[in-house]
């Protein structure tokens, strides 16, 4: 899974917001100047985000923008639905692959599909901000905040190390799904 650079903008400025819940509103200009973000690609983000009430926008002098809600109640996965939409699985419509091969992927990619959704649900700005836990394989690893920021930074940088590939399900040719957040053992263990 890779994050757009939306989302990432979003990220990064509502964490920004979360840090500073206590000093009041912070204007789109200084959101854009401490995150290095075009600012008025950042207004519009901050507007969709306002809309869809996880900010609040205060007008005039000293005005700008705050979480409407406490960072223990926004989801990374809302967060990421409300400036790209539903995260849904998808495969072009061009590929013709026998019936029982595509109803597999299909089944594969819609079980992938509602793990991601609920592991992005757990992860709060709370948690980004304070110490995230983040479950990988078997075990769990915490990460630091900024070892977090990192990750997020990390998920829609270009010349990020790219997704390993899943091997390949019998009577399927190896592919690199567009969802590579999933892991192949988990999804064939039930998991």
């Amino acid at each position: 899974m890779k994050l757009s650079q939306s989302v990432t903008y979003a990220v990064r400025a509502a964490l920004r917001l979360a840090e500073c819940s206590d000093s009041g509103p912070i204007s789109c200009g200084r959101l854009a100047r401490e995150g290095n973000m075009p600012e008025r690609f950042l207004l519009q983000i901050l507007r969709d985000l306002t809309k869809k009430g996880i900010l609040r926008s205060t007008r005039g002098g000293g005005g700008g923008f705050t979480l409407a809600r406490d960072a223990d109640s926004v989801t990374l996965l809302e967060l990421i639905e409300v400036i790209d939409g539903p995260i849904a699985p998808s495969m072009p419509n061009n590929v013709a692959l026998p019936d029982p091969a595509s109803a597999v992927l299909r089944e594969t990619l819609e079980r992938i599909t509602r793990n991601a959704r609920r592991q992005l649900a757990t992860i709060t700005l709370r948690s980004l901000c304070d110490r995230s836990v983040l479950g990988e394989g078997d075990g769990e690893h915490h990460h630091t905040a900024g070892q977090t920021r990192e990750v997020v930074h990390q998920l829609h940088t270009p010349d990020a190390t790219p997704p390993r590939p899943i091997a390949p399900m019998p009577g399927l040719p190896l592919a690199t799904p567009s969802v590579a957040a999933a892991d192949y053992s988990s999804v064939h263990s039930g998991g």
